[in-house]
């Protein structure tokens, strides 16, 4: 951890948990901090995800994909870099985020990313499109990936709603290659991670592409 980013940890990680009546499911999954860097993936419901995944978070410290427009603000700007966020233009094929995500992977940093892209409130996230670029991320990096589940009531992650994070298993990155080896797309890599996360939380799906809990 950057030393700002574990003083603010230190002060402030607890407490959020309490507040905002957070519970952490498999925390001994979380790996130790010589690990290497690794990608955490989680579903998406709520601008605070972000915040929830640092502070279910004891040993690593995350970094985020932030929106450019919120880096042209210069109090703002500072802040947000000294807590792991760098720029991403949305909309668009960013090349530049995209490798400076894989740089941070390799340099044995950990990487948190939303497979589904955007904020996905009260939808059940089979029901939602995963984005290839974690595929292509995942692959590309030669890192392991943790997949993680938000669960809350109806899928709606309100800040002081209860709320559980589930720490799964780490996807080895042998896995991974494996299934490149077999030509397996990036959109499919991305799609069997995505379904990893939503095992987590209960969901399957059925023959037909249909969900259940």
């Amino acid at each position: 951890m950057d030393r700002f980013y574990r003083i603010c940890h230190r002060l402030l990680a607890a407490p959020i948990r309490l507040i905002f009546r957070i519970k952490v499911t498999g925390r001994e999954n979380e790996p130790d901090p010589g690990a290497g860097g690794y990608l955490v993936c989680a579903n998406h419901m709520s601008a605070w995800d972000p915040v929830w995944l640092g502070a279910a978070f004891r040993k690593r410290q995350l970094h985020y994909m932030a929106k450019e427009e919120l880096f042209k603000i210069p109090l703002l700007r500072g802040l947000i870099r000294a807590l792991g966020a760098y720029p991403v233009q949305r909309g668009a094929a960013d090349t530049a985020s995209i490798k400076n995500t894989i740089s941070i992977l390799t340099s044995g940093k950990c990487v948190g990313i939303f497979p589904q892209g955007t904020r996905h409130r009260g939808v059940n996230p089979l029901d939602t499109e995963v984005r290839s670029g974690v595929g292509m991320i995942a692959h590309r990096a030669g890192a392991d990936v943790l997949p993680v589940f938000i669960k809350a009531k109806d899928n709606i992650s309100s800040p002081f709603a209860r709320k559980e994070i589930i720490i799964g298993k780490p996807i080895p990155h042998s896995e991974i290659e494996k299934m490149r080896e077999a030509h397996t797309g990036y959109r499919e890599i991305a799609e069997f991670i995505f379904s990893r996360i939503c095992i987590l939380g209960g969901l399957e799906r059925k023959e037909g592409n249909d969900s259940k809990q």
